[in-house]
């Protein structure tokens, strides 16, 4: 069983991502500004949405919004597809040279695409199941009242179980996520359970990949949004556990719709970094798992 090289895998994904940007920001820059335009929109329409609600306690007022999520949903998964399909073969040496402008929606990008909403789905499956479960299991053990009524040390047991079930999920899913585009884009098929099963052996070492990638350059995102508006707006729940002031639900997404046009700017001029740490990543673990030897090298 191939171990994959936890810090070799992201030192290689950044020399990508930093020695290829000006080529990654031609093969991206387009679908990245209609994912931008239309995620400001609709998540500007859910944030209204939510302040009316709050101050009118009229549900009627969050279904359009319900609606811009699910679209917003969508529109995610197309669009990373588009980007990561090209920017994965520059990876992995399949495309070479540079590009001033890329949009395509081939057999590549709909079968990453489709792989993605195929996740995307049996997560909020999972998750759900996971819900039903704590609900049957509350009606059983606490009568109507649920789970509130039990005694404290069966209610922290099942917290503890409920953190256990969906960490597993988020683990699982970032196992899968991670090796999509490389079944789609490398082997010519969209097949969930072998992206599981290129990972096997390598589960948390993936998941430390997607940590010390993806979601440190997402964390590097929100410190600069943090520094522009106050790390109180911008993390009002580190506030909240400091013990400073809870503002109020209304004040909360006012703050969020203030900092919305930043943040979407933000979002813009890093996914290229984004993008290009996270194609660097599945070129390198794919390399040391993928049955396929014979990539060229990148």
């Amino acid at each position: 069983m191939t171990k994959i090289p936890v810090f070799r895998t992201v030192a290689d994904a950044y020399a990508f991502a930093f020695g290829n940007l000006g080529v990654i920001v031609g093969l991206i820059w387009i679908p990245m500004l209609a994912y931008t335009v239309i995620g400001f929109i609709a998540q500007l329409t859910t944030i209204d949405a939510r302040i009316i609600y709050e101050t009118t306690n009229n549900e009627a007022v969050l279904r359009p919004a319900l609606l811009w999520l699910a679209a917003i949903s969508v529109v995610t998964c197309l669009a990373y597809a588009m980007m990561i399909v090209p920017v994965l073969q520059q990876a992995v040496g399949i495309r070479k040279g540079h590009a001033f402008a890329h949009f395509a929606l081939g057999q590549e990008e709909w079968r990453t695409f489709g792989g993605y909403a195929l996740l995307l789905g049996g997560v909020v499956l999972a998750i759900l199941a996971a819900l039903i479960a704590a609900g049957i299991v509350g009606m059983l053990l606490g009568g109507q009242a649920g789970l509130a009524t039990l005694p404290t040390p069966l209610a922290a047991i099942l917290d503890v179980a409920a953190l256990v079930v969906f960490a597993g999920i988020a683990v699982t899913a970032v196992r899968v996520w991670l090796l999509i585009p490389a079944v789609t884009v490398l082997e010519g098929k969209a097949d969930l359970l072998h992206s599981y099963r290129l990972g096997k052996g390598n589960t948390w070492r993936l998941f430390a990949i997607f940590l010390l990638t993806f979601i440190a350059v997402q964390l590097v995102e929100s410190l600069v949004l943090g520094l522009v508006f106050g790390w109180q707006v911008a993390f009002p729940e580190l506030a909240a556990a400091q013990g400073r002031k809870v503002n109020s639900a209304v004040e909360q997404f006012t703050n969020v719709r203030r900092m919305l046009p930043v943040a979407q700017a933000l979002n813009f001029l890093f996914a290229p970094i984004g993008v290009g740490v996270y194609a660097g990543a599945i070129a390198a673990a794919y390399r040391a798992v993928g049955p396929n030897a014979k990539l060229p090298e990148s």
